[in-house]
């Protein structure tokens, strides 16, 4: 399996893309899997820390992928807090990862298998 190093991953992006410029700490945190939205990453501006969903250490979730989503986040660093998060100059700035239509593409045709898997695992722990 490939390293999923999130500080690696990030200071490399950080360095290719952003010419070092996003401030934000990195982390792994579990983040409930919703059945109708899925959180994969979060970034809080106030605090400056991008969680990346655990869920994303799964094997079966390319590096490419996890890369993509650290990606994401880190626009949202960079950018601070918006009124529209996800606004024209957000996207503009998401489709320039090189990845961006591969990752698109995995969420749409891979990714929720996976998950579901995560969800049943989930479902039939004992409390």
């Amino acid at each position: 399996m490939a390293n999923k190093d999130l500080i690696k991953i990030f200071d490399s992006l950080n360095s290719k893309y952003f010419n070092n410029e996003v401030y934000a700490g990195i982390c792994w945190r579990t983040i409930r899997l919703g059945k109708e939205r899925v959180t994969l990453g979060v970034c809080s501006t106030d605090e400056r820390v991008i969680r990346i969903n655990a869920c994303l250490k799964d094997p079966r979730i390319p590096l490419w992928y996890v890369k993509y989503i650290v990606f994401h986040e880190m626009i949202h660093a960079l950018q601070g807090p918006l009124d529209e998060p996800h606004g024209p100059e957000f996207y503009a700035i998401e489709q320039e990862y090189p990845d961006f239509e591969k990752a698109i593409a995995f969420e749409e045709k891979k990714l929720h298998k996976i998950l579901e898997h995560h969800r049943a695992a989930k479902s039939t722990k004992i409390p």
